[in-house]
């Protein structure tokens, strides 16, 4: 029952008689996510082009906080990840959990792009 529930008002904002007959009806406070006029078929594909490569959380109905918890979650996973492939013992001629780490780290900051 809570799934009806959820899919019924999530479908309440999307399909309503405002995005049908109101050109102008915005799915987001920002107004980047709308529903494009009728047009022909390349308009759409222009349109979809303008879109964020990565979605908002507005665009989901959630709080920007929403983008801040993500961020972290997946920040805990690439360190969960980077300890997962430290040795569980160290050898006579292997690298150390040190040289491991920091050759990760670095492969991961040569990575990002230069500070603005």
């Amino acid at each position: 029952d809570w799934d009806r529930r959820l899919l019924v008002s999530i479908l309440s904002i999307f399909y309503c008689d405002s995005t049908v007959y109101n050109n102008d009806h915005k799915f987001s406070p920002s107004g980047d996510y709308y529903a494009p006029a009728h047009g022909e078929f390349q308009t759409y594909i222009d349109y979809i082009r303008t879109l964020p490569i990565i979605p908002h959380p507005e665009v989901f109905g959630l709080h920007e906080n929403a983008d801040i918890t993500k961020d972290n979650q997946e920040t805990q996973q690439l360190f969960d990840s980077i300890l997962l492939t430290l040795p569980r013992v160290t050898g006579g001629g292997g690298k150390s959990s040190q040289q491991v780490v920091d050759e990760l780290a670095t492969d991961i900051l040569s990575k990002l792009p230069p500070d603005f």
